[in-house]
């Protein structure tokens, strides 16, 4: 919220992240790191700001998480955090640099088909 001004921005992200593991199975702790990238979908509402104007957006990506292994599944559970490293203006400098920062909670469930 921007000065009473309501602004919702939707974005696809795709993430390339490396996973490292620590610890052994069955259980074990991960964490993932990587670039980001954020393609912008749907702008939504006002602001004094005026309009997105980089469509998309680089950042970089974080998270760290427990997995606990089963004899053919796996629960847990992983904390991710986004920073953008661009902002959302082409002028930066101009005006107000906006940049993306973001944050989840994920609950992580696979399974074997074998």
């Amino acid at each position: 919220m921007v000065n009473g001004d309501l602004v919702q921005l939707d974005y696809l992200s795709t993430p390339l992240l490396s996973h490292f593991y620590i610890g052994h199975k069955p259980s074990h702790i991960f964490i993932n790191l990587g670039p980001e990238m954020s393609f912008l979908l749907n702008e939504s509402g006002t602001s004094e700001f005026g309009a997105v104007e980089r469509k998309s957006v680089f950042g970089l990506c974080g998270g760290l998480g427990y997995n606990k292994a089963f004899k053919k599944s796996k629960i847990g559970i992983e904390y991710r955090y986004h920073f953008a490293v661009t902002s959302n203006n082409k002028t930066e400098g101009t005006q107000a640099e906006r940049r993306n920062t973001w944050m989840g909670i994920s609950l992580l469930y696979s399974f074997g088909l074998k």
